[in-house]
Parts: C-alpha cells; structure tokens; sequence
C-alpha cells in the first residue's frame, strides 16, 4: 500500500506525548531555579542584616544597609559612617522581594528600596522614618514555587527565616 505523505493518528499522538514530556521537565526544572534562587536570595539578605547589626554593635557612626532592585537583581549596600563601605548582588534574578513596614506590603522593584539599622545600644532595630513609629518587621522572597519570609523583631533586632 502507498503512503500519501501524511501522518497517522498514531505518528501524531506520540509527537503530541513527547511534547508535553519536554515541556513538563522544563517547567519543572525552570521552577527548582526559581526555588533555589528564593533560597539563596533570602539566605544572603538575612546574613546581610546580620553583618548590619554587628557592624551597628561595634562601629562608631552611622551603619546601615540598604537592598533595592536593579535590573531584575537584589542588590544590597553596606555603610558604615554614612559612606558607601560593601555592595552586594544578593540575587542574580528569577526572585521578587517585598517588605512589610507597618500594615503595608511594599514591592522592592516599585520603592526606592529598604534601609535598615540597628542601635548601638540595644540592638533595636531602627524605625524606617526619624522619629517614626512603623518599622519593618518582615521581607518576603520568592521564586519559582517556594517564599521565604525574614522575620526581624524591631525591640530587640533578632531576625531569622521562616
């Protein structure tokens, strides 16, 4: 019997198989980036926040950090005596990060980005306005399927993922 050239209902329902096994590895695959990068990302902020406070603790002078977005990357920068001493990529991409000060959930790509310090004192941390009362207490990373939330206590500066 002579073929026409055409595919079978066969030939086409196995393409149509091998398609969508193709696709479903590489959407699960593009959602493990997405979820290591999360986890990455909210690792090297939390340790960032850290060096902060320490650096609050033992050096004289205004310390702060400060994490804003560029470019679709999580940027952070230390000071120390209000002068530019570290930067940082905290993510190289595929995460969106927010924060919480007061009731309000603020996108970090839309804000000017999140500045946080510490007392030399106490270890508190500081309110995001002088003389402010609204403090932020939680920053959220995600990526792929997976968030991570930064808690921070504002009286006593402890912080940690959740």
């Amino acid at each position: 019997m002579k073929k026409d050239g055409g595919f079978t209902l066969i030939e086409l329902i196995a393409v149509i198989v091998i398609i969508g096994i193709i696709g479903g590895i590489s959407a699960l695959s593009t959602n493990a980036a997405g979820s290591a990068a999360a986890k990455g990302c909210a690792g090297r902020i939390n340790s960032y926040i850290a060096k902060c406070r320490t650096g609050c603790f033992s050096r004289a002078g205004d310390v702060f950090i400060r994490i804003y977005e560029q470019d679709g990357k999580i940027i952070g920068e230390y000071y120390e005596g209000g002068k530019l001493s570290d930067t940082a990529a905290l993510s190289a991409g595929r995460v969106k990060v927010s924060y919480k000060v007061g009731r309000e959930v603020k996108d970090l790509g839309k804000a000017p980005g999140l500045k946080l310090s510490f007392y030399r004192s106490t270890g508190g941390l500081k309110p995001q306005t002088e003389g402010g009362t609204d403090f932020c207490t939680e920053i959220y990373v995600s990526g792929g399927r997976k968030s991570y939330v930064i808690k921070i206590v504002p009286s006593t500066g402890n912080h940690s993922i959740i």
